[in-house]
């Protein structure tokens, strides 16, 4: 087993690495971490004459792993999602969050959103669904002055942001209303 000396490791190196195992690119990688290419392949460098191991190897599907990279790979996603909650606000509390969420959606979509103020939102939404945050929230519930067609919902959301708490939260949320339904 290959020693390594932590107090001399750079933690960004880690960060590198784990872009790297998603990735299998150091350009995709770079681009995920705000670095060049040339940065990423530097950093490789560095990871490499610490953990003494070339962790990885040009392949015709590009960066494959070693094993030794493959070895370490899942304790190291832990041990980075680990410092990540560690560092995090204890709980995410909502009604204390200072936090902007931006919803993104079609045109459509845009119509059937609108802020009100700073803190409230009105929104076109089935009846069910309405009724279900009617009963969790403060809410009330109008009938839109027009008709207007069905439409699909769905989320999307960036692999990197789901243990995030307010993104937890938010998740929890939608699934529990949902449930309600």
């Amino acid at each position: 087993m290959n020693s390594v000396h932590f107090n001399a490791l750079d933690l960004n190196l880690l960060r590198v690495f784990e872009a790297l195992m998603q990735e299998r690119s150091a350009t995709r990688a770079g681009e995920r971490l705000g670095l060049t290419q040339s940065a990423i392949s530097h950093a490789l460098n560095r990871l490499r004459y610490v953990l003494k191991d070339e962790l990885f190897v040009r392949g015709p599907e590009g960066m494959q792993p070693t094993e030794r990279a493959a070895e370490i790979a899942p304790r190291l996603r832990q041990g980075l999602l680990q410092l990540q909650l560690a560092l995090a606000p204890a709980d995410f509390v909502p009604e204390r969050s200072d936090r902007r969420f931006t919803i993104t959606c079609t045109e459509y979509g845009g119509a059937a959103l609108m802020t009100v103020s700073q803190s409230d939102i009105a929104a076109l939404m089935p009846r069910r669904l309405a009724t279900a945050f009617m009963g969790r929230y403060r809410l009330a519930l109008f009938e839109p002055p027009y008709s207007s067609p069905p439409f699909e919902m769905m989320s999307l959301w960036h692999r990197d942001h789901g243990e995030q708490p307010p993104i937890a939260w938010l998740r929890r949320l939608l699934r529990e209303v949902a449930a309600e339904l």
